[in-house]
């Protein structure tokens, strides 16, 4: 009965034999793929469904045998005993042929011959001795079960594949082969290394981006210092007071205009403030920068706060006490402005003191201010005649000497110019002629004196030669007068003029 040992026998790989051994009994249906017979070579039932030359085996035919390869071995055919003629009915082995072992439609070997299942099929060839027993097979046909001697390692039947031994036919029941595993251990590096490049790249980036920020912090201070330079330069007082921590109280000389007129005497030119890496620590930092106003070479050291976001001069102008230059009776004016107090704020740069008066100077009147911490030297002023105020003087004391010559007296008031006749010579006025022998302004040249409680003058000394003529009576007699004696004396004067006054007032006196 199919399905059941029969008595004294086992079940075939190719269905179940009798057991006497003669190939014909129940479910004998030799040893091809018949209908509701077991599944053919690769196809053991209960197996998963294993397909046909799974693990790669062919079964070779004797006589036509491949060199058996790991993995890769044939199993011998059955059908025919050895030794048989073609046709001839083998041993053990069935009264017929069938189908697929031998005959007609079975397997083709590589060369286009059909693969027989048996030696001396009709295309087999084979030359095995009668009476021999196939490789893999006991006595009987039978064939050997795992662990036999012939189907042991090394021995014809045996196939070492993957997942361990197995049978001549492919592998086992347990012996299916796996799929290799995964070489977890390469992902896992490759992922290390991704891992590393991310962090290395992140790490240069960090460092690259701190040190960006701490460049870019180190750049603010000497930027503000650079800034405000290049206002100052350009004239700009408001922009230069902006980059200040403090604004004065009084502005009146932080003006435009007044830049303009340092600029025009001292420009501030060759700008250079160093650049560091390292930013500040703390709220206060120092900025060394060099620069030149005028002719002048000028270092000067910053010093800045912190204000907000922002770096800020602690000193964006200087204050400069000036009431050692101002003096008495005379007003003041640094760079064209007047100035009422003592002290004024100012920014670098150059800068002239006025009187506003034309004819009256501080004499030494420039002074500079290097930067907003600079002590500047101030000048020891003293009231000066200017050049135009000499020029004035000369004029005013021109016009009043002729002033006195035109005049028809022997004595001018406040000239000098005078003759004293005696009690008997009488001179008729309107026949007085006065004129001077030889021109001497062109030497003359005056300066400005302290008079005293804030009154300045300007005095200078000039020689002359007087012409006098005239006519009239001496002792009752027509006569006619001159000074012939006075042409060849000089005769010196002292000549002042109170240039702060209008009109202004010559006088005259004389030094002998």
């Amino acid at each position: 009965m199919s399905g059941q040992y029969p008595p004294g026998g086992q079940p075939g790989p190719y269905g179940s034999n009798p057991a006497d051994g003669s190939g014909n009994g129940p479910d004998s249906t030799g040893y091809g793929n018949q209908p509701g017979a077991q599944p053919g070579y690769g196809q053991q039932p209960g197996h998963g469904q294993q397909q046909p030359g799974y693990g790669q085996q062919s079964p070779p035919s004797y006589g036509q045998q491949s060199p058996p390869s790991y993995g890769q071995q044939s199993p011998p055919s059955y059908g025919q005993q050895p030794g048989g003629q073609p046709g001839q009915q083998g041993q053990g082995y069935g009264g017929q042929q069938q189908p697929g072992y031998g005959g007609p439609g079975s397997p083709q070997s590589a060369d286009g011959s059909q693969l027989g299942y048996g030696p001396g099929s009709p295309q087999s060839g084979s030359t095995m001795p009668p009476g021999s027993t196939p490789p893999g097979y006991g006595p009987g046909g039978y064939q050997q079960s795992p662990g036999a001697t012939a189907g042991s390692p090394g021995t014809p039947g045996y196939l070492a594949g993957p997942g361990g031994p197995a049978g001549p036919y492919g592998p086992g029941p347990q012996q299916q082969q796996q799929p290799p595993k995964k070489n977890r251990t390469k992902l896992l590096v490759l992922l290390g290394v991704g891992v590393l490049v991310v962090i290395l790249v992140g790490v240069i980036g960090g460092v690259v981006l701190f040190r960006n920020a701490q460049e870019a912090a180190a750049a603010k201070p000497p930027a503000a210092v650079q800034g405000y330079l290049e206002a100052l330069a350009a004239g700009r007082a408001e922009a230069a007071l902006a980059y200040g921590a403090e604004q004065p109280a009084d502005t009146s000389l932080i003006t435009d205009e007044v830049l303009k007129k340092s600029k025009d005497r001292a420009p501030l030119t060759a700008i250079s403030v160093p650049v560091g890496k390292t930013p500040p620590q703390g709220n206060t930092t120092t900025v060394e920068a060099s620069y030149r106003l005028g002719d002048e070479s000028v270092t000067q050291e910053f010093t800045l706060t912190k204000v907000g976001d922002d770096w800020k001069l602690v000193e964006a102008f200087a204050t400069v006490d000036v009431s050692s230059m101002k003096l008495d009776g005379l007003p003041m004016l640094i760079n064209g402005v007047k100035t009422e107090g003592d002290a004024v704020a100012l920014l670098p740069g150059s800068y002239q003191l006025t009187t506003g008066l034309d004819a009256i100077g501080y004499g030494d009147d420039k002074f500079v201010v290097k930067g907003p911490a600079d002590e500047p030297d101030l000048p020891a002023t003293t009231a000066t005649l200017t050049k135009a105020g000499n020029k004035t003087f000369v004029s005013v004391a021109k016009a009043s000497l002729k002033s006195c010559l035109a005049k028809k007296e022997t004595n001018p008031s406040g000239c000098p110019n005078q003759i004293y006749p005696s009690s008997t010579q009488k001179v008729t006025p309107s026949s007085i002629s006065w004129s001077t022998a030889d021109d001497t302004w062109s030497s003359f040249k005056g300066g400005l004196v302290d008079t005293g409680n804030g009154n300045y003058v300007a005095k200078g000394k000039l020689g002359l030669k007087f012409l006098f003529s005239a006519k009239g009576t001496s002792n009752g007699l027509p006569t006619t007068f001159n000074n012939n004696a006075w042409s060849n004396q000089w005769r010196y004067f002292y000549i002042t003029a109170d240039l702060t006054k209008e009109p202004m007032k010559v006088t005259w006196e004389s030094t002998t």
